[in-house]
């Protein structure tokens, strides 16, 4: 628990902060589903006297283990999972090493990849309240921080999946077709 003296300001800054964090944990995996931001976390509402047997805080602490790679003899923290982020580059890099556009694991992994295209109204909004909700995260769930580079790497790989695969991604986007890819979109050459 935190000793500073408390203030009606300080009291106030203290309380808006806890409800950005609260917030911000709403699905996701962790503050920005990223090491740093977790541990913060952890700490802060641990000094606004969180005990750690609290659901808010044990969740975190969850987390935070779920990063560990523990082997025989060492145990490492890996800063986040990135499975979007991989699977962009591992379409792009199918697809440059000669694999068919059309091919059903790249056309499942391109129908993946869409699902996780955020919508949500993240905190760049804040600049730009008028902008369209999307653009992908690096993680699985980090709905308030879709993040550029992923964003281009993924509308990079996307836009080499094959021609008919494309409509059928578009239609997806718009909200026109659900479940799996057609696999009659994505016939091989």
């Amino acid at each position: 628990m935190e000793k500073l003296p408390r203030g009606p300001a300080r009291q106030l800054a203290l309380e808006r902060a806890e409800r950005w964090i609260l917030e911000r944990l709403e699905d996701s995996d962790g503050l920005g589903a990223i090491f740093p931001p977790i541990v913060n976390t952890i700490i802060a509402l641990h000094a606004q006297g969180y005990p750690f047997e609290h659901p808010v805080l044990s969740r975190q602490v969850r987390e935070l283990e779920r990063l560990e790679i523990e082997t025989a003899d060492t145990l490492r923290v890996q800063p986040c999972f990135s499975p979007v982020w991989d699977t962009a580059l591992a379409v792009n890099a199918l697809i440059e090493s000669g694999v068919p556009a059309g091919h059903a694991g790249v056309a499942r992994a391109a129908g993946w990849l869409l699902e996780r295209r955020g919508h949500g109204a993240g905190d760049w909004r804040v600049k730009n309240e008028r902008a369209e909700h999307s653009g992908w995260y690096f993680e699985y769930a980090n709905p308030f921080y879709p993040d550029c580079d992923t964003t281009s790497q993924v509308i990079t790989s996307l836009s080499k999946v094959a021609p008919a695969g494309r409509r059928a991604l578009r239609a997806r986007a718009r909200g026109d077709l659900r479940g799996p890819l057609l696999a009659s979109d994505h016939a091989e050459p």
